[in-house]
């Protein structure tokens, strides 16, 4: 089955163009687009839609609003935020609020196409540029910069547990926490990082 898109924003040339990328890469098809949060959710009722695309700032409901109420209702409806405003602390509330995915306003086609796709299988998909904010605010252990270094040098859990003189286990777990703390999928993200301003 097609995935079905909704797309709110309040700029009809970034709704067109998002709406090309989709048709041109038969990524899905448009059902229904709207200009602010609470047409959004009129349509999004109607409609229902597979997959939303929306901005943050959009008059009489912005897309903060209405991705919270969506997800309260339908916490399983994948949701992509296109916005200019990369202010971090609203980035971090979208992900609180369980958006999946976060790109800006300044993306090129590949950049939507992946986040489109990664979303589809079930991941988040924010820019590792992003990533490496949050990663910047919030201090790792002296023992998780370690493993970090390894991982982007390359060793697996073991080598790392052998290293460390710690178990198998104990290096999953401070990798999980790593994942969630820095949002990086991969030893390429990491490497993107200033370790430098966790020491």
């Amino acid at each position: 089955m097609k995935t079905q898109f909704i797309i709110a924003d309040d700029h009809p040339i970034l709704v067109k163009g998002i709406s090309d990328i989709i048709k041109e890469h038969q990524l899905g098809e448009v059902i229904a687009t709207a200009s602010n949060g609470r047409e959004l959710l009129q349509k999004f009722n109607s409609c229902h839609p597979t997959f939303i695309i929306l901005d943050i700032n959009m008059p009489e409901l912005n897309g903060l609003d209405a991705a919270l109420k969506i997800k309260n209702l339908y916490s399983s409806i994948p949701i992509l935020v296109v916005s200019m405003n990369e202010d971090l602390t609203v980035i971090e509330k979208l992900k609180k609020i369980g958006v999946n995915g976060f790109i800006p306003k300044s993306f090129e086609n590949e950049d939507l196409q992946a986040a489109i796709n990664q979303i589809l299988k079930g991941e988040e998909y924010f820019p590792s540029s992003i990533n490496a904010k949050f990663f910047q605010k919030k201090q790792l252990s002296q023992r998780e910069v370690e493993i970090i270094k390894l991982i982007i040098d390359g060793k697996s859990s073991r080598e790392i547990a052998e290293l460390l003189k710690l178990s198998v286990f104990t290096v999953d777990t401070h990798r999980k926490n790593i994942g969630r703390k820095t949002g990086a999928k991969s030893a390429l993200q990491l490497s993107k990082i200033d370790l430098n301003e966790n020491v």
